[in-house]
């Protein structure tokens, strides 16, 4: 994408503003998992600049962590705040903030003569739903001379979830002569939207072209295939299913489609998906999406199947299969599915550790803290060590507080930049002095996304002046993203003010004007998780599709 894309694929795993803040790993092998150290497109998760890509696990984090971090719950849950003698969090009304301040300063926004400021505030309307905004996007989207700026506008309407575009996302969809990767948008907003009837079109469109490859028609049928999951009717997990197991249709459907079936809870089609699990033969995208799918369909008492997904993650020839269903053992939970998870740790190749050992920490299998302050204790690959520490936050296993206090001044960005966040997941107030110094003093970019993140976790609401401090001083664009993006997570009317200041102050580079407003935007999200998120979330990270690739970095 245009310049904003590359500056806000540098920030944070949530995108700041259009273009997002991390890619799907390279095209590769789905064998392999997530094809590590091939040179990716940009900057990426891992918050290594230079276009290495960041290690398997870190990929499928990038995809998932906002479900399973929930920084939004963990604020309102925790009434005690860390660190601070103030105790409670004042709760603040996000709908009177919208109504009064937001939306009419990203609807100013929108004239703004920088393009990265009219992208960032698009997406921000779309978040907050606004109607005032729909035909001032609709303009945008036709008239703006920037290609980022129009597709900005294409994603905010995406976002309205306004019944009343479901025909013009309809003819963007039908009409050849739109962008690609509009017409993907198009048909993702028709999931969206429930418009079950037109994504039905869709995928027969591609049943049109079963003779012939035809890419724009196959990056549409998958992007139906990813709506269908996103619309939340169960009865379509049959249709989806007859898709994923049918080998003539696009392969990039039929590795989406096992992914939405687990989206829409429909255990009837779990047969489907364990025949692919079970057929090495079959095509490997579409084992894959069943791999990600049944950890959604799976339940602690279905002993047989759990058994066999355990043997698969263990010896399927697959690497991409055997780490998917790693995770969907680890999703599925208890002490069975543990038992394969350990038993996996054992036999797995040193690639695929880092799934392993996540998996049993979101497990919550009992005794998995004590099984992963073991391994801990044991792993000398920073990358391992990573994502033990980060296991250890998931698994909520408090034991192991002091030794990763002890071991953050000891280890690389990456180990201490989870190693932080791992801290703020176990709620250690302790080590909010150590964060405080590290973010102060270590200007690496993953110190400073994953610390300004662990701040907010341990700190809440009381983290705000830090992270304001943080805002103003920042000597790069990674600081300032990693701290607008707290801010987003847990600010309240006390952030907006200091942000709307940086908004309006033209004497600022577009780029730092443009991540106050989407730290605004974020403030003001009435959802818990962003919307877009879900498309990330259980998504088979080896299909490759535009759209989907660029829809699901605006979080």
């Amino acid at each position: 994408m245009a310049r904003a894309a590359l500056v806000l694929l540098l920030l944070v795993t949530e995108a700041l503003a259009h273009g997002g803040a991390f890619r799907p790993p390279p095209r590769g092998r789905p064998g392999d998992p997530f094809t590590p150290g091939v040179p990716s497109r940009g900057p990426t998760t891992a918050g290594a600049p230079g276009g290495v890509a960041m290690s398997p696990w870190e990929t499928w984090w990038a995809y998932n962590r906002e479900h399973y971090l929930r920084v939004r719950d963990r604020v309102r849950e925790r009434t005690v705040i860390s660190g601070t003698p103030t105790g409670r969090e004042d709760p603040f009304d996000r709908t009177a903030l919208r109504e009064t301040i937001l939306i009419p300063a990203m609807l100013e926004a929108l004239g703004d003569p920088d393009e990265e400021v009219r992208t960032a505030a698009a997406v921000a309307l779309g978040k907050f739903r606004a109607p005032a905004a729909v035909p001032k996007l609709l303009e945008m989207r036709a008239k703006d001379n920037v290609k980022q700026v129009r597709e900005a506008a294409m994603l905010g309407l995406l976002l309205m979830r306004d019944d009343g575009l479901k025909e013009f996302f309809r003819g963007v969809a039908n009409d050849d002569r739109e962008d690609r990767r509009d017409r993907g948008f198009a048909v993702l907003a028709a999931g969206f939207l429930r418009d079950v009837e037109f994504l039905h079109q869709i995928l027969e469109k591609g049943e049109q072209t079963l003779n012939g490859s035809n890419t724009a028609v196959d990056e549409l049928v998958a992007c139906a295939a990813l709506g269908l999951g996103l619309g939340g009717e169960p009865e379509q997990a049959a249709v989806l299913a007859v898709l994923a197991v049918d080998e003539r249709r696009p392969k990039q459907a039929r590795g989406y489609a096992g992914g939405s079936i687990g989206r829409l809870g429909n255990p009837t089609a779990l047969p489907e998906l364990l025949s692919l699990i079970r057929d090495g033969d079959a095509e490997d995208l579409a084992r894959v999406g069943a791999a990600i799918g049944s950890g959604a369909l799976v339940v602690r008492d279905d002993t047989a199947i759990i058994d066999l997904l355990g043997s698969k993650a263990q010896r399927d020839k697959n690497g991409g299969v055997r780490t998917l269903l790693a995770m969907s053992l680890g999703r599925i939970g208890g002490d069975r599915a543990g038992m394969h998870l350990v038993n996996g740790l054992r036999s797995c190749e040193e690639a695929e550790r880092g799934f392993f050992l996540l998996a049993l920490g979101i497990s919550g299998a009992d005794g998995a803290g004590d099984v992963l302050m073991e391994q801990f204790g044991r792993l000398k690959n920073n990358n391992d060590r990573a994502a033990c520490a980060l296991a250890l936050g998931l698994a909520g296993h408090r034991a192991a507080a002091q030794t990763l206090r002890d071991q953050l001044g000891r280890g690389n960005p990456m180990f201490v930049g989870h190693g932080m966040v791992a801290l703020g997941l176990l709620d250690d107030e302790q080590s909010i002095p150590l964060v405080q110094q590290i973010l102060a003093t270590d200007r690496n970019a993953v110190i400073q996304r994953e610390g300004a993140l662990a701040l907010a976790l341990l700190r809440r609401a009381a983290a705000i002046p830090d992270l304001l401090r943080g805002l103003e001083k920042a000597s790069s664009t990674h600081a300032r993203g990693a701290a607008a993006q707290a801010l987003g997570l847990v600010g309240n009317e006390s952030a907006v003010e200091p942000l709307l200041a940086i908004y309006r102050d033209r004497k600022r580079q577009g780029e730092e004007r443009a991540i106050a407003l989407a730290a605004l935007g974020r403030i003001g999200d009435p959802e818990r998780i962003p919307l877009l998120a879900t498309l990330s979330f259980d998504l088979n990270p080896y299909v490759i599709v535009d759209a989907v690739r660029e829809a699901m970095t605006i979080l």
